[in-house]
């Protein structure tokens, strides 16, 4: 009977490490953007995260370094094509105001671009920081996966004269091959994400303003969930969101609320970050399978993906890969001089063994820089810090209105509608929030009471 798990494979890639002792996950995607050396800071980051997610929708690639990056740096060199391609006969003083002019539109104060269109979001320049490259391919191949996308970017049309004549005058880009470098583990959220933006970008203004924190809101829940359906094993639901407790940026919090405790608040995600890395190993290290004969070398199997391809098996098959996860089990822990655990029975079992193994081989600084990058990417935007009770989700009054802009969308909807559609995206609030939310619409006179049913309450759209 053929091998089911390859642990030959997972020998000779451990060999090759024998002299470090290096942990390795082989040639199977990766699962997150994080490494365990140096974090990217978001903050200061993002908006070139953004310009290469936005290449890697188009297929395009970023403006090599030279007379083009003028382009992005200076409002002149727009000035002079528009003198050269018109019949306009400016003055000195002209051509100053006409430069005051672009640059107030077209370049911010620090010299950078200001994208007044969504295809302008390409030319932001390419951080030389290899970790913004990381965390843009991860974000197109997890939740940015549609290719409906690449319309709101290449197939939006001008609104006036001015950025038609600036995207028509813009440096033409190469084209760059499509490559996944990511496994997507939650397509719920790849269709989420697209809905939303696909709204929105039939609100132009609203759209530019708001894209990179709906897109961030959308990368942290995403690592949140995974986070959490990790530590559930084979028992994780992927097909929805596992609904974590948000505070109001505004609120009092205390230790009866939801937000702060550590079931469905971000203790139970920060107590567990440690084993994150872990995690990721051991399922590598078991998908590295013969499951799937065409991609089973790259695709990376959740403990679940690895339960169901299992109950797919006959009794002897089911025995046989036990024994081969024990098996493998066994050579890791002889490779990291540990002691074996005592032979699992079910296939239960036998993943948890191989994970505690592993996280016992692994550097315990390394695992916690590793789960550590989740704080980075929340903090101050979706974590807030409450005193004795640590890091808390956080919602401000800004991205609460922009939350509630992409749940309601152009209908309006009943109340408890719009409760419903922030928990597919992974937020719930406890009795006290949602009191606070529905006192903050209607004093926005979002909140409609009129309709057939009586006294029900109907949230309209904001945009």
């Amino acid at each position: 009977m053929e091998s089911l798990l390859q642990v030959d494979k997972l020998t000779s890639l451990f060999e090759t490490q024998k002299n470090n002792k290096k942990n390795t996950t082989g040639d199977i995607l990766d699962v997150f953007p994080f490494t365990t050396k140096s974090a990217l800071n978001i903050k200061s980051n993002y908006k070139e995260v953004i310009g290469e997610l936005v290449r890697n929708i188009c297929n395009v690639k970023a403006l090599k370094p030279g007379k083009d990056e003028e382009f992005i740096h200076s409002s002149n060199s727009l000035v002079d094509k528009i003198m050269s391609s018109s019949q306009l006969d400016c003055d000195d003083d002209s051509k100053v105001d006409l430069t005051r002019l672009l640059d107030d539109i077209f370049i911010g104060q620090n010299q950078e671009l200001k994208p007044i269109h969504p295809f302008l979001f390409n030319y932001v320049p390419l951080d030389k920081n290899m970790n913004v490259e990381r965390y843009a391919s991860f974000i197109k191949d997890t939740i940015a996966v549609r290719d409906d996308l690449k319309k709101i970017f290449v197939d939006s049309e001008p609104e006036d004269i001015l950025t038609e004549f600036i995207l028509n005058n813009s440096p033409k880009l190469e084209n760059k091959e499509k490559v996944k470098n990511f496994q997507n583990l939650l397509p719920f959220y790849e269709n989420l994400y697209a809905e939303d933006m696909m709204f929105l970008s039939q609100h132009r203004d609203y759209f530019l303003n708001h894209f990179q924190i709906i897109t961030n809101f959308y990368m942290f829940m995403y690592i949140c969930q995974l986070s959490v359906k990790f530590e559930e094993f084979t028992k994780a639901d992927y097909s929805k969101a596992s609904p974590l407790y948000f505070a109001l940026d505004w609120e009092v919090m205390n230790k009866r609320r939801e937000a702060t405790g550590d079931l469905q608040g971000y203790k139970r995600i920060r107590i567990k970050s440690e084993n994150l890395f872990a995690h990721v190993h051991a399922m590598s290290h078991l998908s590295q399978n013969n499951f799937c004969k065409n991609d089973s070398d790259i695709q990376f199997f959740s403990y679940k993906d690895i339960s169901l391809h299992f109950e797919d098996l006959n009794e002897e098959e089911q025995n046989k890969f036990i024994k081969e996860i024990n098996e493998w089990t066994n050579k890791y822990c002889e490779f990291f001089k540990l002691t074996p655990p005592e032979p699992a029975n079910d296939l239960h079992s036998a993943m948890t063994n191989l994970f505690s193994c592993i996280k016992e081989g692994m550097n315990s600084t390394a695992r916690f820089k590793y789960g550590k990058n989740i704080d980075n990417l929340g903090s101050g935007t979706f974590l807030k810090s409450r005193g004795s009770y640590g890091q808390v989700f956080n919602i401000t009054h800004e991205f609460l209105l922009v939350l509630t802009a992409i749940c309601v969308k152009d209908q309006r909807i009943p109340l408890s509608q719009l409760f419903d559609e922030y928990e597919k995206r992974g937020i719930l609030f406890d009795r006290y929030s949602k009191k606070e939310i529905i006192d903050l619409l209607t004093s926005y006179n979002i909140i409609d009471k009129k309709s057939d049913s009586g006294d029900s309450q109907y949230v309209k759209p904001i945009l």
